[in-house]
């Protein structure tokens, strides 16, 4: 097998099944169907999981602004006061 011809072969849908690789063509229709359905379900699982990947960081970020607030007003001072005087820092740097 050539390498142009193993390479067309990587980019046929095909499937494992017993160890062996079989590609869409040589199923039946109806195994064909079937394969379609697992081909777009793998792909929303694959969007699911980024998905949640995106939710859980989005979730940490908003608990540690959360600790955060939490802990400046334990010390007196709110993060927003905090973010004015390392602006009016930031300005008088310049």
């Amino acid at each position: 097998m050539t390498e142009d011809t193993q390479n067309q072969e990587d980019f046929k849908p095909n499937v494992l099944i017993d160890g062996v690789q079989v590609f869409a063509e040589d199923l039946s229709p109806n195994g064909r169907v079937l394969m379609a359905r697992l081909q777009r379900l793998n792909a929303k699982k694959a969007t699911a999981v980024a998905d949640i990947e995106e939710i859980i960081g989005s979730i940490l970020h908003f608990e540690n602004l959360l600790i955060a607030d939490y802990q400046s007003m334990m010390d007196g001072v709110s993060v927003e006061e905090e973010v004015e005087s390392e602006e009016d820092t930031d300005e008088s740097d310049s």
